[in-house]
């Protein structure tokens, strides 16, 4: 009835202006975006669709005169990388025939590891030699605390290079 009219139009009253403050918080923030203390890391993993994702924005960046300034590709395979011929290259003895699935297992890992690293390269490629390319692997359980955080400075400290 009326009751609801009158809240209708009280919610209304307050909202006049409100949209004000919207667009100043907005013209702000593209100010902000487009400011030279601005720099755009790109975060991404060795997959086809976030890889897809990242190129989009790369795009979308250039075509509005930015560019990436850094890049992080996460969830890279942490062991099983082959060897410059393409076989695997085991730490100790090779697994006898009882374990000849973990055997099949650690190839489909080194081919797996080899497929990213070729992502990363033409990733790399993309951006140019200018924009640094940090790799970090998967992590089998969640980071927790100061020595995780540690680990993982360490190893973004790697950079891959074109």
């Amino acid at each position: 009835g009326a009751d609801l009219v009158n809240d209708v139009i009280d919610l209304f009253a307050q909202l006049d202006g409100l949209d004000e403050g919207f667009r100043h918080r907005a013209d702000e923030t593209a100010e902000l975006l487009a400011g030279p203390m601005t720099g755009y890391v790109l975060v991404t993993a060795a997959r086809t669709e976030p890889l897809r994702e990242a190129h989009w924005i790369n795009d979308k960046l250039i075509r509005r005169s930015r560019s990436v300034d850094a890049a992080i590709v996460n969830r890279l395979t942490p062991f099983g990388r082959a060897s410059a011929n393409g076989v695997v290259e085991w730490a100790t003895d090779p697994p006898g025939p009882a374990n000849a699935a973990l055997e099949t297992n650690l190839a489909q890992l080194s081919e797996l590891a080899r497929i990213e690293d070729q992502l990363v390269a033409d990733l790399v490629a993309e951006l140019g030699p200018s924009v640094r390319v940090t790799g970090i692997d998967e992590r089998p359980l969640p980071m927790r605390g100061l020595d995780d955080l540690m680990l993982l400075a360490d190893e973004m400290s790697t950079v891959h290079s074109a």
